[in-house]
């Protein structure tokens, strides 16, 4: 394997070995140029050996300690510095802790290194990583070794090729106890890294090799930055480079070299007016300094000013530049929010790269490896899916129909009668400047909309969200006046709903469908907590934070749509979570009695478990944390009321419930018409709402972030990986995840607060799903006067600032305040802001405290 791979470096524990030479390792390594150092075996056990090859490798010096052997050194080609350390783990529980210990401090003498720790560890990380048919004593080591990975911020690979590392030769024993343990900045520096198992042989142990290749994936897609259009000439010079280029051939051909051949003098051109922009910003900044001092002493010339001012706006435009530069380059939502350090986006983009890369794959139950093998696969998957299948179709005998065929005198008549309409409206939309079409040539330019022939239509132009709106209202308002929507019509549908509806289905799937293979899956993802899949936080894909937001009823997604339409049948009670499931009346009663649920110790239990144990009062299925105190006790009455009347039903089986529709259950198309018949507001409508002028530029700012879900909320920050899954709860005490939504509107703390600003401006109460609704009505509900609009949306604003900034105080300072005391708060910071806007009240800020509407004259 040595002469096939050609490692750099090669580690190999329990050698056995207590003394190690020259001829040894020649007839390991082989003939050409190597190194090597060793830690000799205590009798037969251990002992272990790392080889390198002295012509790639540079070794400055070696460390045996007990069960581990260090290297220190750089690649020779890139200069890279490392330390490795070669690891046989003991078997004993106590000793493997004094090796975790000892390693620790190494390592945290080594922070900021490039380190890499791999060997045979003698534990796993998870139970999963075990097997044996036989059933006897599970040890617990993965505890502490995983205690050791975390608290050194180790990062350990996926493994490729296998799920074992090690056999034991009856065939009932398999662990996984061999790995590579990389840190940060190892991972940051080769990116592409891979851990891959190999055929064991005689061993029993696989080999492991850490790779650090690029694999060739083919031709990669032309980027371009978004900020070269802002360069003066950018323009310009694409233009007559693209018209420069002479290529003969046909079309496709024509258009793919002349992109390969405007990409490099777009490389070039990038060189020589978007690099080196710090050194550039320094150099100006230095010229900028010396003219300072110049005009100290003396007063400067009118070319001394002109120069000023010219490296001051050079200064502005190259740091524009280079921050959007930045920005697009680090690809990470991190930095559009305002964090600059590069090197957590670099983590970032190495951490997704890692969890993105395509190393192995299954076809026909055979397992595949290595990119030709892979994209050959997946050739062959779309080649074949693609294909349309020779069907028999049913015929109809003995009746005569007349075909009009393309080519027939008729045919374009008919076509004139149907598409005519169609031809209408794109040409309204680009003659009202709502549709902007496909422009050819310089300046004798001609554009082009749309094209139609026969039964064929092409709709052509610029990318942008405003003509996609413009084309979804013409085939809207095509599909209605041609007829076609009697005969189900263009399947014109809004996007947004369908996708919700779309992914509602799979939720809905989840509920009633436990057995089946895509719950199991992600069973096994992201396992089960309270019997609810768990959110996985950083591990978790789009689409299933996604389903994840649709079920908890968070986010913009749409609202608790989902949440409000399921049902829990219960039966025998023995399928039902008695806290967590909407089974009474269609709401838990983690979501009615929270308090409660944050003191019990049974929160996993089912409702056919507590009634026997007797929820009744004095019964046993009422476990506490601590003794209740009086108001929870009131709680704990009412909820025993509400389930006095609860009897269960044996031989029957709990059951999920759609309510619109309890026989058929969910439909995409059903759950459609929920979404599109809901009064929801847009995000667009909720954004101008933002943006008020006696409102400070930093709370429209957080309040655009908060429509958008990007606070750092104790929520976000699990599912960003910043905390654990158990950091997440409200910091107001109520037990339930700190979501924005949560926190704003259906905390008990921030709705009491709501009701006092309410009852203190007089207006009706606001029921509402989402953040956005929420504003919008809540700025509605004192009448349609403009004047009226705008206070109660500038009052909007203060109430979610003030409870933000309440938040950070409890979490940063220890804050206590009560939402009277909030209140207080939001009268004077609205009552400021007005008048820092020079809005003249009628009366002063004491009158101000009791009758708002009426110092604003709206009484």
């Amino acid at each position: 394997m040595v002469g096939d791979m050609k490692p750099f470096i090669l580690c190999i524990q329990e050698t056995k070995l207590q003394n190690c030479d020259d001829f040894l390792c020649r007839t390991l390594w082989g003939s050409s140029s190597h190194g090597f150092s060793y830690r000799p075996s205590v009798g037969a056990s251990g002992g272990l050996l790392t080889l390198w090859d002295s012509s790639e490798v540079e070794v400055w010096s070696t460390e045996s300690r007990e069960h581990v052997l260090w290297c220190h050194g750089r690649l020779s080609r890139t200069g890279d510095e490392f330390h490795v350390a070669n690891v046989y783990a003991p078997y004993d529980d106590e000793a493997k802790q004094v090796l975790w210990d000892s390693l620790s401090v190494r390592l945290d003498s080594l922070v900021g290194n490039k380190v890499c720790v791999c060997g045979d560890f003698n534990a796993v990380r998870h139970i999963e990583e075990r097997r044996s048919v036989r059933n006897g004593h599970r040890s617990s080591d993965h505890i502490p070794f995983n205690r050791f990975i975390e608290d050194n911020s180790l990062i350990d690979l996926p493994l490729i090729g296998r799920k074992f590392t090690w056999f034991k030769g009856d065939g009932f024993l398999m662990s996984r106890l061999d790995r590579f343990l990389l840190s940060e900045e190892w991972c940051l520096t080769w990116p592409n890294c891979k851990q891959i198992a190999k055929l064991r042989g005689l061993s029993d142990h696989c080999p492991l090799v850490l790779s650090a290749n690029e694999e060739d994936w083919g031709p990669r897609p032309s980027r371009m930055l978004k900020c070269w259009k802002d360069i003066p000439g950018y323009n310009m010079f694409v233009r007559e480079k693209w018209n420069s280029f002479q290529v003969d051939g046909w079309g496709g051909y024509v258009l793919k070299e002349k992109f390969k051949m405007i990409k490099e003098a777009l490389r070039e051109w990038h060189s020589s007016h978007a690099q080196n922009l710090p050194s550039r910003i320094d150099t100006l900044k230095e010229r900028l300094s010396a003219l300072n001092e110049k005009g100290e002493d003396d007063e400067l010339s009118e070319a001394d000013l002109a120069e000023l001012h010219g490296v001051s706006y050079d200064i502005l435009s190259l740091s524009k530049l280079h921050a959007s530069i930045s920005w697009q380059q680090s690809r990470s939502l991190w930095l559009k929010e305002g964090d600059a350090n590069s090197k957590y986006f670099h983590s970032v983009l190495a951490s997704r790269r890692r969890r993105n890369a395509l190393s192995v794959i299954q076809v026909d139950g055979v397992t595949l490896e290595g990119v030709i093998p892979i994209r050959q696969a997946v050739y062959s998957h779309f080649e074949s899916h693609f294909k349309a299948p020779i069907v028999e179709r049913p015929g109809v005998d003995d009746l005569q129909f007349k075909q009009l065929n393309q080519g027939d005198p008729l045919s374009p008549f008919l076509f004139l009668l149907a598409a005519e309409g169609l031809n209408v409206l794109m040409e309204a939309m680009v003659a009202r400047k709502l549709f902007t079409g496909y422009s050819i040539g310089g300046q004798e330019s001609i554009m082009v909309s749309h094209l139609q022939f026969a039964d064929d239509t092409l709709l052509m132009g610029v990318k942008s969200w405003a003509n996609v709106r413009a084309l979804r209202a013409v085939l809207v308002l095509f599909e209605s006046m041609s007829g076609l929507k009697e005969f189900g019509g263009l399947g014109v549908r809004q996007l947004r709903e369908f996708n919700l509806a779309l992914l509602g289905k799979w939720c809905w799937r989840l509920l009633v469908d436990r057995e089946g293979l895509w719950y199991r899956v992600l069973v096994a993802r992201y396992g089960v907590e309270g019997g609810r899949l768990q959110e996985g936080g950083l591990r978790g894909s789009v689409w299933w934070r996604e389903l994840a937001r649709i079920r908890e009823g968070v986010g913009e997604s749409g609202g608790s749509w989902f949440g409000e339409h399921v049902l829990r049948r219960v039966g025998d009670g023995s399928d039902t979570l008695f806290w967590t499931d909407p089974w009474l009346d269609g709401v838990s009663l983690r979501e009615r009695f929270g308090r409660l649920f944050v003191l019990a110790e049974t929160k996993s239990l089912s409702v056919a478990e507590m009634y026997a144990l007797g929820w009744g009062i004095g019964g046993e299925a009422w476990k506490w944390r601590r003794q209740l105190r009086a108001w929870e006790e009131e709680l704990l009455g009412e909820c025993q009321t509400l389930l006095l009347d609860i009897s269960l039903q044996d031989q029957i089986l709990d059951r999920w419930q759609w309510r619109p529709d309890p026989d058929t259950g969910y439909t995409v198309r059903g759950a459609y018409q929920i979404l599109t018949s809901q009064a929801s507001v847009t995000l667009h409508t909720a954004e101008n709402l933002i943006w008020h002028p006696q409102v400070p530029l930093k709370v429209s700012i957080f309040a655009w972030r908060l429509l958008r879900d990007r606070l750092p909320t104790r929520a976000n920050l699990v599912n960003r990986g910043v905390l654990s899954s158990t950091a997440d709860t409200c910091v107001f005490g109520c037990g339930f995840a700190e979501s924005a939504h949560h926190l704003f509107l259906s905390c008990s703390f921030a709705g009491s607060l709501w009701d006092l600003v309410r009852d203190w401006v007089d207006i009706s109460p606001v029921v509402a799903t989402t953040l956005r609704d929420h504003f919008t009505q809540f700025t509605a509900s004192a009448g349609v006067s403009r004047a009226r609009r705008s206070f109660l949306q500038l009052l909007w604003l203060v109430c979610v600032w003030v409870i933000w900034t309440e938040r950070n105080h409890r979490l940063f300072k220890g804050s206590t305040d009560t939402p009277h005391l909030l209140l207080d708060k939001i009268k004077l910071f609205s009552f400021r802001w007005l008048r820092m806007t020079s809005i003249t009240l009628a009366l002063n800020y004491h009158s101000w405290l009791s009758s708002p509407l009426l110092c604003l004259g709206f009484v």
